[in-house]
């Protein structure tokens, strides 16, 4: 049975992504990533007219996780609260990042030195991790941390997940990126505890 074009298009832009993420931009052919899809090759061509067109729907993705964690994390009821669930949100992550490295730092250093249209693809990685770090940071702010406080905090705690993400990576295990998030979500709690008094 034939596959309806919105399905082929999802089908397809998932399979990018995650063949992205496990073997790199470069490594990736577009016959690749449709044998992954179960689509016919002539298939790519028709929804995505060039490779770069599937890193931009790759970075989508990214951005789009990272704005659903974030659109969980206003549900809180407290800006600890909500940095608990952004903590959690990027935690679940880590047995994926064991397997095959952070998506985001994978798929923004592969199109580091692409042309025009893996630039927007990149751009769109870099977005995603901006936006994470400027809601913590908005966050310590909201719970009375002086806003210089704040960003350096959000920046290192940014850091300290995107550095225990490479650590879980090497060791091929999620614990070290699991600990770090937790430690780095302890040490934003006790500023904040410090920043409201």
């Amino acid at each position: 049975m034939r596959l309806p074009a919105r399905d082929r298009r999802e089908r397809l832009a998932r399979a990018a992504a995650d063949l992205f993420h496990e073997r790199g931009y470069d490594a990736v052919s577009l016959r690749d990533i449709a044998a992954r899809a179960g689509v016919p090759a002539g298939a790519v061509f028709y929804h995505f007219p060039t490779k770069a067109a599937l890193a931009t729907v790759a970075a989508d993705a990214q951005l789009n996780r990272a704005e659903e964690i974030l659109a969980r994390a206003a549900e809180g009821r407290s800006p600890e609260e909500r940095l608990t669930i952004i903590a959690t949100g990027l935690a679940a992550g880590a047995p994926l990042a064991a397997r095959h490295g952070c998506p985001i730092q994978r798929l923004a250093r592969d199109l580091a030195n692409g042309g025009e249209a893996e630039r927007v693809a990149r751009e769109t990685c870099i977005r995603a991790a901006t936006l994470l770090r400027t809601s913590v940071a908005a966050e310590l702010k909201a719970g009375g941390v002086d806003a210089d406080r704040a960003d350096i905090a959000a920046r290192d705690f940014t850091a300290r997940w995107a550095g225990s993400a490479v650590l879980a990576f090497l060791a091929g295990d999620p614990a070290p990126m699991t600990d770090g998030i937790a430690a780095a979500l302890n040490d934003l709690r006790t500023l904040l505890s410090s920043g409201s008094r």
